[in-house]
C-alpha cells in the first residue's frame, strides 16, 4: 500500500489546509480537510507530516469521523441552520447573508469547529475580500454578518466569546470617492418633458417619477408596489410598503395630479391589471412576474450620460433621483440640500 502523505492546499488569504485520508470504523476510508492555521508553507508541511504520523500510529483520533451523530457540527453547518432559520422568519437580509456574504468568508472558517475560530481567522477572511477588490462597505457587511452569527453561538453557550468583536477591518479598503448630488428640479422637469420612444427608457423614467414623487420610494419599494395598492378608479391615492416591512407598514399616500395620467397610461399599456406588480419583469422567462432585488442606478446613469444635453451634472459624480420623503417637486433650479 502506498504510504499516505496528505495533500497541501493554499487557500484565500494564504492559509494552508491539509487533506488527509482517514480510516473509518466500517473499514472504509474518508478524505478530510484540516485547517493548519498558518500561512508559512514550511510550517504547514511539518504540521501535515506530524498529523499523518499521528493518525497512522493511532495517537490522533478524530471523533467526528464515522457516524454523523458522533461528531460536532462545523461552522458551516451551524451557519446553514442559523441563516435558514432567519430566512424562514422573514429576515430580509437572510438571503444576502446566505448567497452573497457567506461564500466570501466560508473558505476560512467553514470547516472549523466553532470553538476553534479565532480573531486572526476572521481578519484573514476580511483581508481576502479586500485583496479581491471588494469595497469597504461590502467587507463591513460580511463582518457584521459574522458577528451576528457568532453572537448566536455565544447565546447558545456553544462558544465562550465572539471572535469577531476584537477583529479589525483591513486597511486600505476600496472606497467609492465619487461625490453624490441630486438632480435639480429644473433638470428633472427637462428630462420628463423630453419625448421618449424607447420602451426601456419609458420604464426607467416612470419608475424614477414614482420614486421621486411618492415619498422618496427606494427601488426595493417600487419593486414591491402592486396594483392592489393603487386606487384604480381615480388614481388619486395609493399605499406604499416601506422597505423591510409587511402589510402593516404600508403608508397611505396621495398620487400627485401630474403623475396620475402617466400612471394610468402605464396601467392601460399593460392590460389594465387588477393585481400583480406595477413594474414587472418585461422580458425573458420571468416576464410579468415581480422583480427580485434590483438597482436601477446603472440604467439611470446610462440614460443621463446618453442625454447629457438635458442636464448640467458632470459625468464624474454619482447621480441619485431619490428625494427626501414627502417633499413635492417644485420648479426650481436650486439643488436640494
Amino acid at each position: 500500500m502506498r504510504q499516505r502523505t496528505g495533500t497541501l492546499d493554499r487557500r484565500a488569504g494564504g492559509i494552508y489546509f491539509a487533506q488527509l485520508t482517514l480510516d473509518l470504523p466500517n473499514g472504509k476510508t474518508k478524505r478530510k480537510w484540516f485547517n493548519l492555521e498558518t500561512t508559512d508553507r514550511a510550517k504547514a508541511e511539518r504540521t501535515m507530516a506530524r498529523l499523518v504520523k499521528d493518525l497512522a500510529s493511532g495517537r490522533l483520533v478524530v471523533p467526528e469521523v464515522g457516524e454523523q451523530g458522533a461528531r460536532g457540527e462545523t461552522v458551516g453547518e451551524r451557519f446553514t441552520s442559523w441563516v435558514e432559520a432567519r430566512i424562514e422568519l422573514g429576515v430580509s437580509m437572510g438571503k444576502d447573508e446566505r448567497g452573497t456574504y457567506w461564500p466570501l468568508v466560508s473558505a476560512f472558517v467553514g470547516e472549523m469547529n466553532p470553538s476553534d475560530v479565532r480573531t486572526r481567522h476572521v481578519e484573514a477572511a476580511l483581508a481576502s475580500m479586500r485583496d479581491k477588490g471588494y469595497a469597504k462597505g461590502t467587507i463591513a457587511h460580511a463582518k457584521r454578518m459574522l458577528s451576528r452569527f457568532f453572537k448566536s453561538l455565544v447565546k447558545d453557550e456553544t462558544i465562550a466569546s465572539n471572535p469577531v468583536l476584537s477583529a479589525d477591518m483591513p486597511e486600505h479598503c476600496k472606497v467609492d470617492a465619487r461625490k453624490r448630488r441630486m438632480l435639480t428640479d429644473a433638470e428633472w422637469l427637462r428630462i420628463v418633458a423630453t419625448k421618449i420612444t424607447d420602451a426601456t427608457d419609458v420604464e426607467i423614467l416612470v419608475i424614477a417619477l414614482v420614486a421621486r414623487t411618492l415619498g422618496g420610494a427606494r427601488s426595493c419599494e417600487t419593486n414591491r408596489w402592486c396594483w392592489e395598492h393603487v386606487d384604480l378608479d381615480a388614481f388619486a391615492t395609493c399605499k406604499l410598503l416601506r422597505a423591510k416591512g409587511d402589510d402593516g407598514d404600508a403608508q397611505d399616500l396621495e398620487i400627485p395630479p401630474p403623475v396620475r395620467p402617466i400612471l394610468h397610461a402605464w396601467w392601460t399599456e399593460h392590460g389594465r391589471p387588477t393585481s400583480g406588480p406595477v413594474f414587472p419583469v418585461l422580458k425573458g422567462k420571468r416576464k410579468g412576474k415581480a422583480r427580485g432585488k434590483t438597482s436601477y442606478a446603472a440604467r439611470w446613469r446610462r440614460f443621463l450620460e446618453r442625454d447629457a444635453k438635458l442636464f448640467s451634472v458632470p459625468p464624474t459624480v454619482t447621480i441619485t433621483v431619490r428625494t427626501t420623503r414627502d417633499v413635492p417637486i417644485v420648479d426650481s433650479s436650486t439643488p436640494r440640500a
